[in-house]
């Protein structure tokens, strides 16, 4: 409903703010925009903050990664937003391309001879102005875009009011930001909720959306879906894991696996239905931390798999096989095995292109 409303009314940028604790889905809900988007033939550009991140980096880093995935994928008909940037940015490419390089690489031939504006430097307000009229002139009607902000939270001063320019610049039409944030006690908020009521000031729509843990019925009809079994036969083992996890959504999915994996949850091939220990998974310590048990679950895997998820834990939210390549060793490290394991696991997550990325921010703080 959002996307519709970006573009279906003039063009006029929405921001959707969707809090919950770690781990309840947020960046899963995000992720439904890739269907519209492709239908619409439009663009995403995601970053994820990070506390330890320097100021500003995530924003280029984002867009980087965008041009990336533009020349990687050789997606066609390019030319109309080639001619775009050109006209709108002009010759302050090249200052961006310090801080983007894909961005010289995907407009390599496009930009002429002409040196004005090729200063290696730039002022900090000139950087912020040229960023807005890049992302203006990627987004378009006929080629709209998403903006995805994860863990919000966590951005610097500078950050958000680089995210503020672009939401409230007049220029950037069609194009829809999502922004995904915590609701923790530690998490700071007060910076983020400043920005967010300056956007409203200035006549952006902001729609928020908080989301919660999910009730016992719900666990027990996911478990009655997933294991092909009445909702009563579901409803002791249900009960235990509503009780263990809290409701929250990853801590589910990853104890189920972990029940399978000890052998507590089994398919019986005489029965040929799913059966369980349920005094067995009573008897099973659990820790109450997402993280500690995500840990847990991986000291059991192969020591191989879980060199290959501490090194990627070290490459951040997402990387590439490349670089993953140059950081491995040469020898008893084998990528194209390790990579399907992960993802099959449930660890990681294949973006396309030969781009990963973890399948959740704590799972990669678990490796």
């Amino acid at each position: 409903r959002a996307f519709d409303s970006v573009t279906k009314h003039q063009g006029q940028p929405m921001v959707v703010s969707i809090s919950g604790s770690p781990g309840t889905g947020k960046t899963y809900l995000v992720n439904q925009i890739q269907k519209p988007l492709l239908e619409a033939n439009g663009y995403l550009i995601r970053g994820k903050f990070d506390v330890r991140a320097r100021p500003n980096s995530i924003i280029f880093l984002a867009l980087d990664d965008f041009f990336a995935r533009l020349i990687d994928e050789g997606r066609e008909n390019v030319q109309d937003l080639i001619q775009r940037i050109r006209n709108t940015v002009g010759p302050g490419c090249r200052v961006l391309m310090n801080s983007i390089p894909n961005l010289g690489r995907f407009m390599e031939g496009h930009l002429g001879d002409n040196s004005d504006g090729a200063v290696g430097s730039a002022s900090e307000h000139r950087l912020k102005y040229l960023l807005c009229k890049l992302v203006a002139a990627v987004s378009s009607k006929n080629e709209p875009m998403a903006i995805f902000f994860d863990d919000l939270q966590w951005a610097d001063e500078t950050s958000l009011e680089v995210i503020t320019m672009m939401i409230t610049e007049p220029d950037i039409k069609y194009c829809l930001f999502l922004c995904t944030h915590r609701i923790e006690e530690n998490a700071p908020q007060r910076r983020m909720k400043r920005m967010f009521q300056t956007i409203q000031e200035q006549g952006v729509s902001v729609m928020s959306i908080k989301i919660g843990t999910i009730a016992k019925d719900a666990v027990n009809t996911m478990l009655s879906e997933t294991l092909c079994l009445p909702p009563s036969i579901c409803n002791p083992l249900s009960s235990i894991i509503h009780n263990r996890t809290g409701g929250i959504i990853l801590f589910i999915m990853n104890f189920l696996i972990s029940l399978n994996e000890e052998g507590l949850l089994w398919f019986n091939l005489s029965t040929r239905r799913w059966d369980y220990d349920i005094a067995g998974i009573q008897e099973k310590e659990v820790s109450a931390d997402v993280v500690q048990h995500m840990s847990q679950r991986m000291k059991r895997l192969p020591k191989m798999i879980q060199y290959g998820l501490k090194l990627c834990s070290c490459l951040g939210a997402s990387f590439d096989v490349n670089t993953l390549r140059k950081g491995g060793p040469k020898n008893d490290f084998d990528v194209e095995e390790f990579l399907p394991f992960s993802v099959e696991g449930g660890f990681l997550r294949e973006d396309g292109q030969r781009r990963y990325s973890w399948a959740h921010d704590q799972v990669q703080q678990a490796a």
